[in-house]
């Protein structure tokens, strides 16, 4: 293909359509020894040639093409070798040309293509108009980044036409642009833009996990799962107008939304969760505007565990309780253990030392830090009664340097063993209690 028409290949340049017939005449005769056909890039082979002299010809241009070289090229086929004819070209129409443009989406509606503002819909009907009959002479669509394109066009003025606005919007441009064709070049017609239909609104907000059961949206506390359904709602009638579902974050949106006043309602809590929120939020739309709603929150189930909240910290004065100046230690693996010396589960120490076990059933349990080696304990073993509800805190766990003295931190398996030792000399005094006996006193 030769779309600057110069009868030369040039870089971009890229074979006619797949299937051009391609024919091997005999140039004494005229007769076609062989046929065949271009593949995708152009590129043909005849194979099993006899040697000797031949003439190339494509008999009939590509759709739309006139040559830009000779169609008859001469060729001499050599024997044990593979031997290339001249190139054959074919350019647009002699006095056609090339409209294109984009039709792009513009949500700030100031009538300019920006910075991430991409295209329409995919399929946005675009036509091309003779601008003193009003004949439409030529029907596309829109790619999906809003870009279309009109081959074959005679030279001479147009207009390029959006008919129809896509859903939901309106133009913020005009609809029709004038374009003038020149014989075998591409011409670039202006934007057209639609953006938010006048008058309508976009409402946004966030259904958030709230492990601690405050109400409020902290720092670290993350979305409900995706897909979480979220109505927009009539207050007045009770209608639900709109439906949508949360992303990875726990975001939602609800656009194209008519001005007034709506509530926000989550009707169905996530799997294991309780609101620690309103569930129903009231907000009022405003026209061309984004309003957030009030955030949404969700807990863990009351009745389905308790939440087990603790903190380790640095002890550097080894008093064995946290002091103002004492800061808390991150990255602590911290191990929860029922009655039986068994870990239940795991966690590990945020950036200001604090951790939290959630949906803890009722009963008793240790709390213990394992390594990092170096560190030592300068506070009695963490003991705590887990309730069947609500939140409880752990005593706190204070660490210091090993060398500058306190207790050594053991590890996962030194724990196991020192709770069993515990355990079983627990069991020792109540038997003792039971039978009365005494320890033998030793002679001396």
């Amino acid at each position: 293909t030769d779309p600057n028409r110069d009868g030369t290949k040039g870089t971009g340049e890229g074979g006619v359509p797949t299937g051009t017939v391609v024919n091997l005449v005999n140039p004494a005769t005229g007769v076609v020894v062989a046929t065949t056909t271009t593949d995708a890039n152009g590129n043909y082979t005849f194979t099993n040639v006899p040697p000797g002299p031949y003439n190339v010809v494509v008999p009939t241009p590509p759709g739309g093409t006139t040559a830009t070289t000779p169609t008859t090229v001469p060729v001499t086929a050599t024997t044990g070798t593979t031997t290339t004819a001249p190139n054959i070209g074919f350019g647009p129409v002699d006095g056609t040309a090339t409209i294109t443009g984009v039709v792009f989406s513009d949500p700030n509606g100031d009538g300019t293509k920006g910075t991430g503002e991409g295209g329409v819909p995919a399929g946005t009907v675009v036509n091309l108009v003779n601008p003193v009959t009003g004949v439409i002479v030529a029907t596309t669509t829109t790619d999906a980044n809003g870009n279309y394109t009109f081959t074959n066009v005679p030279p001479g003025p147009y207009n390029v036409i959006v008919p129809t606005p896509p859903g939901g919007t309106t133009a913020t441009t005009p609809t029709t642009v004038p374009v003038t064709a020149t014989a075998n070049t591409t011409t670039t017609a202006p934007n057209i833009g639609f953006g938010p239909a006048n008058g309508t609104a976009t409402i946004a907000g966030v259904v958030f996990t709230d492990p601690n059961r405050d109400g409020t949206k902290g720092t670290g506390e993350g979305g409900v799962p995706t897909g979480t359904v979220v109505n927009l709602v009539n207050p007045a009638t009770g209608v639900v107008v709109a439906t949508t579902t949360t992303d990875a974050n726990g975001n939602y949106t609800f656009t194209n939304v008519p001005p007034g006043p709506y509530n926000v309602i989550v009707p169905t809590p996530p799997g294991g969760t309780t609101a620690t929120t309103p569930t129903t939020v009231p907000v009022t739309a405003t026209a061309n505007a984004t309003t957030t709603a009030p955030n949404i929150g969700f807990g863990p189930a009351t009745g389905t565990g308790a939440t087990l909240t603790g903190t380790v910290f640095l002890d550097p004065n080894r008093s064995g309780s946290r002091d103002p100046a004492e800061i808390g230690a991150g990255g602590i693996t911290v191990s929860l253990l029922n009655s039986a010396g068994v870990v239940v589960t795991t966690a590990v120490t945020d950036a200001n030392g604090n951790y939290t076990f959630l949906n803890v059933p009722a009963g008793n349990y240790s709390v213990i830090v394992s390594g990092p080696p170096g560190l030592a304990i300068t506070t009695p073993p963490s003991t705590v009664t887990v309730p069947a509800s609500g939140a409880v805190s752990a005593p706190a766990i204070g660490l210091v340097d090993a060398l500058a003295g306190g207790f050594q931190v053991p590890t996962l398996s030194e724990w196991a063993l020192i709770l069993l030792a515990m355990l079983l000399g627990a069991i020792g005094v109540r038997q003792q209690r039971n039978t009365g006996s005494r320890l033998p006193s030793r002679s001396t």
